[in-house]
């Protein structure tokens, strides 16, 4: 499973690589996030690819969605991951330090924070969604912003 995952990031990494040098149009831009902003480049039915760029020190809310479950694949940079789900009735807290290549999923109704550790170079995440993808399937728990 490893080997299989390592070869998934791998090609995702220049899936993405060369549709950016293809010059391929994303289907929606957004850098009003104070975080920083995201590209998404494709969007169905079934889910959504897309990148999050995070600035340097910053970090999204704490949040959790309903109608998708996501993975994130570490394009540049260096990730801080915070994730909370119940299994089995019992709260499951992780932290992740992820580097470039390195992923991690997040399940449907988990709570989850994506924070970029660095003072000097900005995060980029491949972001796959399972799933209705909608910017509005959100819940707060805690945010930097005052979006709660």
């Amino acid at each position: 499973m490893e080997k299989e995952n390592d070869q998934l990031n791998k090609a995702l990494l220049l899936l993405l690589e060369k549709g950016q040098e293809g010059g391929n149009k994303a289907v929606e831009v957004n850098f009003e996030k104070p975080w920083g902003g995201y590209i998404t480049y494709l969007r169905t039915e079934k889910g959504a690819l897309k990148t999050i760029h995070v600035k340097p020190l910053a970090r999204l809310s704490d949040q959790r969605h309903f109608k998708r479950s996501e993975k994130w694949w570490i394009i540049s940079g260096e990730a801080k991951v915070e994730l909370e789900y119940l299994e089995a009735g019992q709260a499951i807290k992780q932290a992740y330090r992820l580097k470039r290549g390195e992923s991690v999923e997040i399940p449907l109704g988990a709570w989850h924070r994506l924070e970029n550790p660095s003072d000097k170079k900005g995060l980029i995440v491949l972001e796959i969604t399972a799933g209705t993808h909608e910017e509005e399937d959100i819940e707060r728990r805690a945010d930097d912003y005052g979006r709660v």
